[in-house]
Protein backbone atom coordinates (compact mmCIF):
# COMPACT_ATOMS: atom_id res chain seq x y z
CA UNK A 1 0.00 0.00 0.00
CA UNK A 2 2.92 2.36 0.61
CA UNK A 3 4.53 2.37 -2.82
CA UNK A 4 2.01 4.42 -4.84
CA UNK A 5 1.83 6.87 -1.93
CA UNK A 6 5.63 7.03 -1.61
CA UNK A 7 5.87 7.85 -5.32
CA UNK A 8 3.35 10.67 -4.88
CA UNK A 9 5.24 11.96 -1.84
CA UNK A 10 8.51 11.92 -3.78
CA UNK A 11 6.85 13.78 -6.64
CA UNK A 12 5.79 16.58 -4.30
CA UNK A 13 8.96 16.61 -2.21
CA UNK A 14 11.45 16.94 -5.08
CA UNK A 15 9.42 18.82 -7.67
CA UNK A 16 9.23 22.59 -7.71
CA UNK A 17 6.02 24.22 -6.47
CA UNK A 18 3.37 23.86 -9.15
CA UNK A 19 2.29 26.95 -11.05
CA UNK A 20 -1.32 26.45 -9.94
CA UNK A 21 -0.32 26.96 -6.29
CA UNK A 22 0.09 30.67 -6.99
CA UNK A 23 -3.19 31.14 -8.90
CA UNK A 24 -5.78 33.12 -6.95
CA UNK A 25 -8.82 32.38 -9.17
CA UNK A 26 -10.38 29.17 -7.75
CA UNK A 27 -11.79 28.02 -11.10
CA UNK A 28 -8.46 28.42 -12.91
CA UNK A 29 -6.55 26.84 -10.00
CA UNK A 30 -8.94 23.87 -9.98
CA UNK A 31 -8.58 23.40 -13.73
CA UNK A 32 -4.77 23.51 -13.54
CA UNK A 33 -4.76 21.17 -10.51
CA UNK A 34 -6.90 18.65 -12.40
CA UNK A 35 -4.58 18.87 -15.41
CA UNK A 36 -1.52 18.22 -13.22
CA UNK A 37 -3.27 15.31 -11.46
CA UNK A 38 -4.18 13.78 -14.82
CA UNK A 39 -0.54 13.96 -15.95
CA UNK A 40 0.70 12.46 -12.66
CA UNK A 41 -1.90 9.65 -12.63
CA UNK A 42 -0.96 8.74 -16.20
CA UNK A 43 2.76 8.64 -15.39
CA UNK A 44 2.08 6.57 -12.28
CA UNK A 45 -0.31 4.11 -13.91
CA UNK A 46 1.43 3.67 -17.23
CA UNK A 47 5.09 3.94 -16.28
CA UNK A 48 5.84 3.62 -12.56
CA UNK A 49 3.39 0.89 -11.47
CA UNK A 50 4.42 -1.45 -14.31
CA UNK A 51 8.02 -0.83 -13.22
CA UNK A 52 7.09 -1.91 -9.66
CA UNK A 53 5.57 -5.08 -11.10
CA UNK A 54 9.08 -6.26 -12.00
CA UNK A 55 11.37 -4.43 -9.55
CA UNK A 56 13.06 -6.91 -7.16
CA UNK A 57 10.85 -9.70 -8.49
CA UNK A 58 7.68 -7.61 -8.13
CA UNK A 59 6.53 -5.19 -5.44
CA UNK A 60 3.07 -6.05 -4.08
CA UNK A 61 1.33 -2.67 -3.99
CA UNK A 62 -2.40 -2.22 -3.42
CA UNK A 63 -4.48 -2.10 -6.59
CA UNK A 64 -7.39 0.35 -6.45
CA UNK A 65 -10.75 -1.28 -7.23
CA UNK A 66 -12.69 0.08 -10.19
CA UNK A 67 -15.47 2.59 -9.72
CA UNK A 68 -18.79 1.46 -11.21
CA UNK A 69 -21.84 3.42 -12.29
CA UNK A 70 -25.14 2.12 -13.62
CA UNK A 71 -26.87 4.66 -15.83
CA UNK A 72 -29.57 4.17 -18.46
CA UNK A 73 -29.30 0.38 -18.17
CA UNK A 74 -25.56 0.43 -18.86
CA UNK A 75 -22.64 -0.32 -16.55
CA UNK A 76 -19.69 2.05 -16.83
CA UNK A 77 -16.44 1.71 -14.91
CA UNK A 78 -13.14 3.47 -14.44
CA UNK A 79 -10.02 3.00 -12.37
CA UNK A 80 -7.86 5.52 -10.52
CA UNK A 81 -4.67 4.83 -12.48
CA UNK A 82 -4.53 4.52 -16.27
CA UNK A 83 -2.71 1.38 -17.34
CA UNK A 84 -4.73 -0.94 -15.09
CA UNK A 85 -7.33 -3.04 -16.88
CA UNK A 86 -10.90 -3.45 -15.64
CA UNK A 87 -12.13 -7.01 -16.17
CA UNK A 88 -15.66 -8.26 -15.57
CA UNK A 89 -17.96 -11.25 -15.42
CA UNK A 90 -21.73 -11.29 -15.90
CA UNK A 91 -22.49 -14.61 -14.18
CA UNK A 92 -21.62 -13.61 -10.60
CA UNK A 93 -18.21 -15.34 -10.57
CA UNK A 94 -15.03 -13.56 -9.49
CA UNK A 95 -13.28 -11.93 -12.47
CA UNK A 96 -9.78 -13.29 -13.07
CA UNK A 97 -6.98 -12.32 -15.46
CA UNK A 98 -8.78 -14.17 -18.29
CA UNK A 99 -12.14 -12.39 -17.86
CA UNK A 100 -13.37 -9.94 -20.51
CA UNK A 101 -11.86 -6.44 -20.46
CA UNK A 102 -14.36 -3.66 -19.98
CA UNK A 103 -13.91 -1.00 -22.64
CA UNK A 104 -17.31 0.33 -23.62
CA UNK A 105 -20.33 0.35 -21.29
CA UNK A 106 -22.09 -3.02 -21.05
CA UNK A 107 -25.77 -3.82 -20.45
CA UNK A 108 -26.70 -4.01 -16.77
CA UNK A 109 -27.10 -7.41 -15.15
CA UNK A 110 -27.58 -8.01 -11.42
CA UNK A 111 -24.63 -10.44 -11.51
CA UNK A 112 -21.87 -8.17 -12.91
CA UNK A 113 -18.60 -8.16 -10.97
CA UNK A 114 -15.57 -6.00 -11.73
CA UNK A 115 -11.89 -6.00 -10.73
CA UNK A 116 -8.85 -4.00 -11.84
CA UNK A 117 -5.72 -5.91 -12.87
CA UNK A 118 -2.06 -4.99 -13.21
CA UNK A 119 0.43 -6.17 -15.84
CA UNK A 120 1.20 -9.35 -13.82
CA UNK A 121 -2.44 -10.42 -13.59
CA UNK A 122 -2.88 -9.41 -9.92
CA UNK A 123 -6.40 -8.24 -9.16
CA UNK A 124 -7.94 -5.66 -6.85
CA UNK A 125 -10.80 -6.35 -4.53
CA UNK A 126 -14.03 -7.17 -6.41
CA UNK A 127 -16.78 -4.62 -7.00
CA UNK A 128 -20.32 -5.95 -7.32
CA UNK A 129 -21.85 -3.68 -9.99
CA UNK A 130 -25.18 -5.51 -9.66
CA UNK A 131 -25.51 -4.01 -6.18
CA UNK A 132 -25.21 -0.50 -7.70
CA UNK A 133 -28.76 -0.49 -9.12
Amino acid sequence: MAFPRAIALAERAWARSPDWSKVSDPAVRNSETQSDWNQFANRLGQRELPRLDYLFGGIHYRLPPPGALVRDGQVRANVAFPGLKVRYTTDGTEPNENAAVLGEPIPFSPHIKLRSFDTRGRGSRTVDAGAQD
